[in-house]
Parts: C-alpha cells; sequence; structure tokens
C-alpha cells in the first residue's frame, strides 16, 4: 500500500513535505505499518523521545478520527494517526461535529511532536501529540468535546496531570459532554 505522493510546499513552511517522493502509509494495513516502524525509527526511539512532523489534515473515517502526518528523518513518510488516552464524540454522538472540527482548527497544517506508542488494527499509528510542548488534546479537554481513557500512556507526568486536571475542570463546569455527568 506504499505509493509515491508529491506535496507542494517544504517542511519549512509547516505544511507539506518539499516536492519529493513521499512514502504513503496513511492507508497502509497493519502489517505494511509495523514492517514501516523500523524505517521510520518511531517505535525504537525509546520512552518519552519524540519525533518532528506536520499535520496534512484531519479527516472522519468509518466513525474514527484520522491524522494524517508527515514526518521527516533520512525519507518523508507520510502516516494515518490516531490519538491515544483520548476519545471524542462518535459520529451519532451530541457535540461530535463540534469537538471534530476543533480538533481539525487545532491542527491542521501545525508542526508537532509525535510520542509514537503502538499500531492499531487499521495500520495507524498510535500516540501523543504535541504541539510548543503541549498535548493538542487540551484544547478539545478544556472545551468539554473530549474524554480521557482510563488506559494510560507513555507521556510524562506533567503531561498527565495537565490532562487530568483540565478534564476535571470541564467536568466540574459540566460543559458539553459532561452536561448530565454526575
Amino acid at each position: 500500500m506504499m505509493r509515491n505522493y508529491e506535496g507542494k510546499k517544504g517542511m519549512d513552511s509547516g505544511l507539506c513535505p518539499a516536492v519529493m517522493d513521499i512514502i504513503d502509509l496513511s492507508k497502509a494495513t497493519c502489517m505494511e505499518a509495523r514492517k514501516a516502524c523500523d524505517h521510520i525509527s518511531l517505535l525504537s526511539l525509546g520512552k518519552y523521545k519524540t519525533v518532528p512532523a506536520v499535520v496534512e489534515s484531519v479527516i472522519r473515517i468509518n466513525k474514527k478520527d484520522k491524522i494524517i502526518l508527515h514526518i521527516q528523518n533520512e525519507k518523508t513518510w507520510r502516516i494515518a494517526f490516531s490519538l491515544c488516552g483520548v476519545t471524542l464524540p462518535k459520529d451519532e454522538e451530541p457535540y461530535s461535529d463540534e469537538a471534530f472540527e476543533l480538533l481539525r482548527r487545532t491542527i491542521v497544517h501545525r508542526r508537532v511532536e509525535v510520542l509514537l506508542e503502538t499500531i492499531d488494527e487499521d495500520g495507524y499509528f498510535v500516540g501523543s501529540l504535541l504541539e510548543s510542548n503541549t498535548h493538542v488534546a487540551i484544547p478539545l479537554l478544556e472545551a468539554g468535546l473530549a474524554k480521557l481513557l482510563k488506559y494510560g500512556t507513555r507521556l510524562p507526568i506533567n503531561h498527565l496531570t495537565k490532562l487530568f486536571r483540565v478534564e476535571k475542570s470541564a467536568k466540574t463546569k459540566k460543559l458539553k459532554i459532561w452536561e448530565n455527568h454526575v
């Protein structure tokens, strides 16, 4: 499922990598994504080490949010990414469109740091995204448009503490998805 893709603008612009061959894993199977990990060097980076990337787009496919990232090391990789430990309302739930739009507005065409944790059954790379050393889920949690999942991530404790504090504040204020929370 690896294909070539030609970007339009340089990595320095914060948009797409320079016009060159890009190894496209955005529609890869789980097996293809796992094989590519060794070449991308994401999983072998160690605890709390991040890799720079640029967010190309945020799309929703089959009720799942998919973030398309460009990661550049010795080659440029286009990957499908999913946030770990955070869930947004699904299509049929209240505030789904608002949450999706806020995520899109917050990160599209931004430089981020990727902390990869695993690859899921759909071939998505799964982990955390940081922008300016802040988890990209913070605006969603602050607005009451996301929930933290019970299982943790490999984020440093200061990031996890902030995520839990922001979610607790939204619950206390009964914002959006928390309006009926007891």
